[in-house]
């Protein structure tokens, strides 16, 4: 059994988000509509660890880097983590961005998506991104996490 998540409607087109387990997404999308549901998104949950590989320093640090190019070149927030989730190279990244891009995009903040995945964005990561956000100063963060990364 893997973890899913999804968003749907009912049919009063209330929106609901979630995590289901189930043995396929079209096992998912029919317990959905078992429940009245309509999917928008199915997808399963990616963790940081899983599949193949783990994602390492070097992954996250141009992950941060990628970031604040595109932050510093004036792509808004959601747009610029959509383009880094579809050339991230590393697999396992790959799939978390693509989480927090949907999360940032359904609008929910960053720093909250982010410590969902300890594995990629640490404490002090997350807090930079927090304080970032609220003194406008988020290009300039993710190159100063890059940089903390490479060293």
């Amino acid at each position: 059994m893997a973890t899913y998540l999804f968003s749907a409607v009912n049919a009063a087109g209330q929106r609901s988000e979630g995590t289901m387990e189930g043995a396929s997404k079209r096992g998912i999308v029919r317990q959905l509509l078992n429940n009245s549901l309509h999917p928008t998104h199915v997808e399963e949950a990616v963790t940081a660890d899983s599949g193949s590989g783990k994602i390492g320093p070097a992954a996250i640090s141009a992950m941060y880097g990628r970031l604040g190019e595109l932050l510093n070149a004036g792509v808004p927030l959601a747009q610029a983590l959509k383009l880094v989730a579809e050339i991230t190279p590393n697999k396992n990244l790959q799939g978390v961005m693509r989480v927090v891009y949907q999360d940032v995009n359904d609008g929910i903040e960053l720093p909250v998506v982010a410590a969902r995945y300890p594995e990629v964005f640490s404490p002090v990561a997350i807090a930079v991104l927090r304080a970032s956000l609220e003194g406008d100063f988020t290009a300039a963060a993710m190159k100063q996490l890059e940089t903390s990364l490479r060293k």
